[in-house]
């Protein structure tokens, strides 16, 4: 699912696409990401492989750009200016989710 899509010539697809999931990446780490919109909602969803990163960011304006946000947040946590410090457990809707609590590190 994270491969690229690849042409009959054998050369990755422009954007780096495969699967819905457009691959690049943010300051030499592997990033996967998609995003979307309908009716003013845009989304992203950026996966860190790597890193054991997702970040998602879901909005109810449409020029907010969400990519931006998620690139920042994943900076932040990727450069060590937060970090987890604890994972809450919770059980929603019949599923068991597990929520990060983070704190700043002294790198500000």
């Amino acid at each position: 699912m994270w491969t690229v899509a690849k042409l009959k010539n054998g050369t990755p697809i422009p954007r780096h696409y495969g699967f819905g999931w457009f691959h690049r990446e943010q300051k030499r780490t592997p990033l996967v990401e998609h995003e979307g919109a309908w009716q003013g909602i845009e989304t992203v969803i950026s996966r860190y492989p790597d890193d054991k990163l997702t970040v998602v960011f879901l909005t109810n304006l449409e020029s907010a750009e969400p990519s931006k946000f998620a690139d920042s947040v994943a900076e932040m946590y990727l450069s060590g200016k937060v970090k987890i410090v604890s994972m809450q457990r919770e059980f929603v809707d019949g599923a068991h989710l597990r929520r990060p609590r983070f704190a700043r590190s002294g790198k500000m």
